[in-house]
């Protein structure tokens, strides 16, 4: 029978996480399917599902052609947009979130399922930093533990430069400024995290008006700390929230109908959403890489859903700057 011995980098992966990571491109439940049948052993003993290999452990399988599925993505993978050795750079898309949100075959609707048609057979993927679900634009992430640590630490010491692109509802009057709030998330498992100025932790968001329009406006971010939904929180406490957003926001898409003048609907028709998700977009990274003194800029073009919004916005509600 094959056998693969555990690494270092491996130890205490339980049996499943061992053999999903030797194989990204088998089927996550076809390999759970195997350990809960008793056909895989460490060590000689067979190996429960649960159970944690330790580095030196010697891993023993059938042959996973004949018994597990190749792993199909339930989508197209995303773009790549840059490779440096460990280090692999992709355009997410909307409705994708970076890490497994359910459980069997839901947890292959993810960013780290999707992008294992871009790898080697003998890579792994590891996230580095998080885009809510709804965002799109760029994300890195890293094929080694090592470079993972590097990068993580990279974004921790604020060594990352970080560009937004988001439309917001409101005519924004300044044309820059700072939004300096500390946030706090009142419970772990708290879905909104809130301003708070006794205990919160130091948020530090840079902004510029692009464009404003009747109604709405188009803003460059730049956040200099990553606390969880930072930017949506800060936008929504200086009154100025993403024109969709269900949890600081209005849940609703932003339809035509709301700044065009005039408009009439179709007989019978149900109006479209110009765009019916979070219209924020990581447009740009600048950080360096692992072991090098090299540092790359990585950029996304924005989604064809915010430039429809924009586009018709500047045709239908035009509002000239101060």
């Amino acid at each position: 029978m094959p056998s693969r011995v555990v690494q270092a980098h491996q130890d205490k992966l339980d049996v499943v996480e061992f053999l999903a990571a030797e194989f990204p491109k088998r089927s996550m439940v076809g390999l759970r399917r195997l350990v809960g049948g008793g056909h895989v052993r460490v060590n000689g003993a067979s190996a429960q599902r649960h159970r944690t290999v330790r580095t030196g452990d010697e891993v023993t399988f059938p042959d996973l052609d004949e018994h597990v599925a190749a792993f199909t993505p339930r989508r197209e993978p995303p773009t790549l947009l840059a490779r440096h050795g460990d280090v692999v750079v992709i355009d997410k898309p909307a409705g994708l979130p970076v890490l497994p949100e359910g459980k069997g075959d839901k947890r292959s609707d993810s960013v780290m399922a999707a992008v294992r048609p871009l790898l080697d057979d003998d890579e792994r993927v590891h996230p580095v930093h998080r885009l809510d679900k709804d965002t799109t634009g760029v994300l890195v992430l890293a094929t080694s533990r090592r470079a993972a640590r590097e990068l993580s630490r990279a974004f921790y010491d604020k060594a990352v430069q970080k560009t937004y692109r988001a439309i917001v509802r409101g005519v924004m009057l300044e044309d820059e400024g700072e939004i300096d709030m500390p946030i706090n998330r009142p419970r772990r498992n708290a879905q909104q995290v809130r301003i708070d100025f006794r205990s919160g932790k130091p948020a530090l968001t840079r902004f510029k008006v692009l464009e404003r329009f009747r109604g709405f406006s188009e803003v460059e971010l730049q956040p200099e700390t990553g606390r969880t939904h930072q930017i949506r929180a800060h936008l929504r406490a200086i009154g100025f929230p993403l024109a969709v957003d269900p949890l600081y926001g209005s849940p609703h898409g932003v339809k035509l109908s709301e700044f065009k003048r005039g408009y009439h609907a179709k007989e019978h028709a149900v109006e479209r959403p110009l765009i019916d998700r979070l219209p924020l977009h990581a447009e740009s990274l600048v950080f360096p890489l692992p072991e090098t003194d090299e540092t790359i800029e990585v950029k996304s073009p924005l989604p064809k859903d915010m430039r429809i919004t924009l586009d018709k916005l500047r045709r239908w509600a035009p509002l000239r700057s101060r």
